[in-house]
Parts: structure tokens; C-alpha cells; sequence
């Protein structure tokens, strides 16, 4: 058949085809493709698409919902909180009396019939130019894989060569041996190049405390701070710190995951310099971390100073024994002094630091600092309550303050004591949930007392639990 004999028989066919049921249009598309050679799907399209067909169409659906309707289910929307089409679908009912009962809707009898008619894709379609007025807030979240990868990796092979300014960081908790409640932790930083040890309190593990520690630091150094690279805690791996770090032109990296080796130098100094003065006990609140500041004060020029370390120069293994080559031993200002790509300025100032400083006066220093520390170190037997009387000595200390006068701590304990064994066993207990007329510290130890006499049983951070009671419980307050 040639091309003028197909186009005719297109013309001729389409208007069939337009008219006909689906029954019918398979028969027509069977002789349309055996007469002309086209294929089964070519054949379709071209009758689909034929210019006639818009001719016989007709005038499409109908809509559900007037105007009327549209205005109601605008203000049903707005007021619902612009809840979703599945959501509001089932609310509509409720929604709508409610509505016209306080005089906030009038609609007609049809418009009500037709707005509680529609369904969720309708509800959608209809709204959706009044969702696109809707304006959207900035989100500052995103996920910790998009924050590693602007972080590349440095492995402990790759610092070879490197100038002063580059620091390793980690943070040391002191929390003892029960990671809840609230503690104090330590900031540690050292420059690989020169050993210069920096440590810092902060009261959380947090992005803002990071940076405001860093803040601190950097004025207080030899050299220029150029670069740091940490490990892959939340602390350091997020965007606010990432984005400090852009913004002050820091060189950014950070260690394999579960690698160590990766941050040797600053987990060394962690022992050294902050697990050797400070121990491993637990130090919560404004008192222990003053004077915790003030430790880590006479504790960086001590050990800057006065404290000569060594740097491994070659390590070869020899079957199961290994043989390590050091550096002579020189503390970290005799490093300053002697790399070249310190300024002249910084080392002068350096020195005149040097001649002012006592070596024995600050190491008594640091011993009296040592004892008050310890003085304040919660070291208790049992450590589950550990965290307790931490949050009773630091959280809720303002607390007790702005209260003011208050019902003394005397009769709490056997006031709650009488309270407790009316409740039975098995009921839950917490200090927010009792009585405000004593103070929140008061509550506190009160629970603690009572779950060391056997009363009470410690079932989760701050929440107790009731025991059985064979006989009438007494206790001194």
C-alpha cells in the first residue's frame, strides 16, 4: 500500500475509531495494521492522535466541589493546621460542626453535601496552589554522611614534615564509671609538630562548647592555629564546628573510624597530661570546674615548659619483637624554639614568658590545686548513684536557690517514707512528680536515701521503683 492509500485510509478510519467502544477499537486496530503494514503500537498512536479525535471529545468531568465548597474547605484546612488530604479526609465531619457551631462557617445545605463528599485526592488536588503559598522554613540539619565527606581522612602515616599549628584534639570525660548525668570533660589539643599541649574545660560535649574552647585557645597560643584534625565524635563531626573551621581557613581531617593509631600523639597526651593530674574521678559542677580551669592554667605552662617529651624517629619490627629509634627528649618550648617556621616575634615573646615562670611554685601549685580537686570528686562506692548525686550537686543547685524559703530536708524523707508505703509496691517514682513545697535537692537525696535503706529500687536514670515492705520502715533524717 503507498503513502497517498495509507493516509486515506488513516482519514476514513479515525472518525470510526473515535466513536467506537474499546470491544470495537481492537477489531478496527487489527484490520487498520493488516491493511497498512504498521505496527500494532503505531497504529494507536496515530489514531489517538489524529485531529479529529479532539472534535468528538467531550467536555470532560464535572467538578465535585463548587466555589462555595472551595472557600469552606480552604478555611477547614487553614484552621486544622494545613494537615494533609489522608488526614483531614476523616476530620472533615468534626471539623465542619464544629465550625458552624461557633459561628465561624455558613455554608448551603449542597456545599456541606459536596465538601463532605470528597475524597483525599481530591482534597490534595484542590489545595495544592494553597500549599504551594505556604512559605518553608530553612532547615539547618543534614545528615552525618554529608559532614564526613566534606572531612577528608589523615591517617598516623601522614604527618610527616609538618609545620607548627596543626593540632590533634580529643575530649576526656570524667565521669568515673557511669556515663549518665551530667560531668565535666576536658578539651586536650596538641601540635604534632612541636608537642605543645593545650587542655580546656567544657561542661558538655557539645558543638557550641567545642568552638568556644577553641575560641579561648587560639589567642593564647605560640603560633597560629592552621589545622586540626579529631576523631569521628558528635562533638566534633557536625556542621557547626565543620563550617567554624571553613570560616577561620582551618585545614579540617579526621581519623578512620575505630583507628586509634590514626590520633596517636593526643591520646598519648591524654594519660600525660590530663589523666596523670586530674585522675579518673567524677567532677560535676561550677565549683569543680573552676578549679578545674585553674589546674589545666598552671598545668599548660608546666607541662609546655617544663616538661621535656620525645618523638618516635623510626620504628622497625623484627619478627614478634619491635624496635622503636627516638628523638632526644625536649619539652615543647625548646620545639618552638628551634623550628624555623615560627616567627621571631612569637619567640621572643615566648622567652620573655619563660623568665617569668617558677618552676617548684608551679608544681606546688598544682599539687594544691590536685587536693582541692580531689576534695570535690564524687567517688561513690555504689556507682549507680553516681550520676545521682551529680545532677543533685550541679543540675538542680539553681534550682534550690530561686526558690528561695523553703520547707528545711528534716521531714521529708518520713513524710515520703509515709506516702510511698501507702502507694504499695510497683509504683514508679520520680523527684519532679513530688511535692514542690521542698526543693528539688531535697527530693533528690531523699531518694537516694530511700533506696539505700531498701525502700526503693533504681530502675533507670532518676525513675524508682516501690519494694514490698515486710515490717514498718524507720529511718533518722
Amino acid at each position: 500500500m503507498s503513502k497517498e492509500s495509507r493516509a486515506e485510509l488513516l482519514t476514513v478510519t479515525v472518525s470510526t475509531y473515535a466513536k467506537a467502544s474499546k470491544k470495537e477499537r481492537t477489531a478496527i486496530v487489527d484490520s487498520f495494521t493488516a491493511s497498512t503494514g504498521y505496527s500494532r503500537k503505531h497504529a494507536i498512536k496515530l489514531l489517538q492522535n489524529s485531529p479529529k479525535k479532539a472534535s468528538v471529545r467531550g467536555k470532560g468531568r464535572s467538578r465535585k466541589l463548587e466555589q462555595e465548597g472551595m472557600d469552606a474547605l480552604k478555611l477547614v484546612w487553614q484552621t486544622s493546621n494545613r494537615i494533609c488530604g489522608k488526614r483531614l479526609v476523616t476530620f472533615l465531619p468534626e471539623a465542619v460542626e464544629n465550625l458552624e457551631q461557633c459561628g465561624h462557617l455558613k455554608i448551603s445545605k449542597k456545599a456541606r453535601e459536596q465538601l463532605l463528599a470528597i475524597s483525599a485526592a481530591t482534597i490534595d488536588r484542590v489545595l495544592k496552589g494553597e500549599r504551594e503559598k505556604v512559605p518553608r522554613s530553612l532547615s539547618h540539619t543534614k545528615r552525618a554522611c554529608l559532614v564526613k565527606s566534606k572531612v577528608p581522612i589523615r591517617t598516623f602515616a601522614e604527618w610527616n614534615n609538618v609545620v607548627p599549628g596543626f593540632f590533634e584534639i580529643d575530649t576526656v570525660a570524667h565521669s568515673s564509671s557511669d556515663p549518665n548525668g551530667p560531668f565535666l570533660s576536658t578539651l586536650n589539643m596538641t601540635d604534632i609538630a612541636t608537642c605543645w599541649t593545650i587542655p580546656v574545660t567544657i561542661r558538655r560535649k557539645t558543638a557550641l562548647d567545642v568552638i568556644s574552647a577553641l575560641e579561648k585557645v587560639k589567642k593564647n597560643l605560640p603560633f597560629p592555629l592552621l589545622g586540626l584534625d579529631f576523631d569521628n565524635g558528635r562533638e566534633f563531626l557536625n556542621e557547626d564546628v565543620v563550617s567554624w573551621c571553613e570560616k577561620q581557613k582551618y585545614t579540617c581531617t579526621r581519623s578512620r573510624e575505630y583507628k586509634k593509631n590514626d590520633q596517636c600523639h593526643i591520646e598519648q597526651k591524654n594519660r600525660t597530661a590530663v589523666r596523670n593530674f586530674v585522675g579518673r574521678e567524677r567532677y560535676s559542677g561550677t565549683k569543680s570546674m573552676r578549679i578545674l580551669r585553674e589546674l589545666y592554667e598552671v598545668l599548660a605552662l608546666y607541662f609546655n615548659f617544663f616538661q621535656p617529651c620525645q618523638k618516635l624517629l623510626e620504628k622497625k619490627r623484627n619478627g614478634a619483637k619491635s624496635y622503636k629509634k627516638h628523638d632526644k627528649a625536649k619539652t615543647p618550648y625548646t620545639r618552638v624554639l628551634e623550628n624555623s617556621n615560627v616567627s621571631q616575634e612569637d619567640k621572643a615573646a615566648l622567652m620573655a614568658q619563660r623568665a617569668e615562670l617558677d618552676m617548684l611554685g608551679l608544681f606546688n601549685k598544682l599539687q594544691e590545686l590536685q587536693r582541692k580537686l580531689k576534695e570535690l570528686a564524687i567517688d561513690v562506692p555504689n556507682p549507680v548513684l553516681a550520676a545521682v548525686l551529680a545532677q543533685r550537686n550541679a543540675t538542680y543547685k539553681f534550682i534550690t536557690r530561686s526558690q528561695g524559703t523553703q520547707k528545711p530536708a528534716a521531714g521529708v524523707t518520713d513524710a515520703l517514707k509515709k506516702s510511698f508505703l501507702e502507694a504499695g509496691p510497683g509504683t514508679v517514682v520520680q523527684a519532679k512528680y513530688l511535692p514542690e513545697e521542698y526543693s528539688r535537692s531535697a527530693r533528690d537525696s531523699c531518694l537516694v536515701r530511700l533506696a539505700k535503706e531498701g525502700l526503693l529500687k533504681r530502675i533507670s536514670w532518676g525513675v524508682y521503683e516501690i519494694q514490698a515492705q515486710t515490717g514498718e520502715v524507720t529511718c533518722a533524717t
